[in-house]
């Protein structure tokens, strides 16, 4: 992503981002509630990997959509539907 640069230079700066992935499955994933964040061991690390040095990390933390919990329109019964979201740094031109 983009953010305008507080430099008073009128350029832009790039931010943290994220690989988003949506799957629609041929099974259901019960364990799965709408809401599901998965945090890494060493999340601090992770952060600061995504933050500070704008980089992918080494062990990321993700978070899971099942849309179907609260919206039964969203994958046919038996089937899932799932947005899976993993924080990175900027990874293209002036990222880390």
């Amino acid at each position: 992503g983009l953010a305008a640069d507080d430099s008073g230079g009128g350029g832009w700066k790039s931010t943290s981002s994220a690989i988003m992935f949506y799957w629609g499955l041929d099974k259901e994933y019960p364990e799965l509630e709408t809401h599901n964040m998965f945090l890494a061991e060493r999340f601090k690390q992770s952060f600061d990997e995504i933050f500070k040095q704008h980089e992918l990390p080494q062990e990321p933390s993700f978070y899971i959509c099942a849309a179907s919990r609260s919206d039964p329109t969203a994958a046919p019964k038996g089937h899932d539907s799932l947005m899976v979201l993993v924080p990175c740094g900027c990874i293209g031109e002036g990222g880390g």
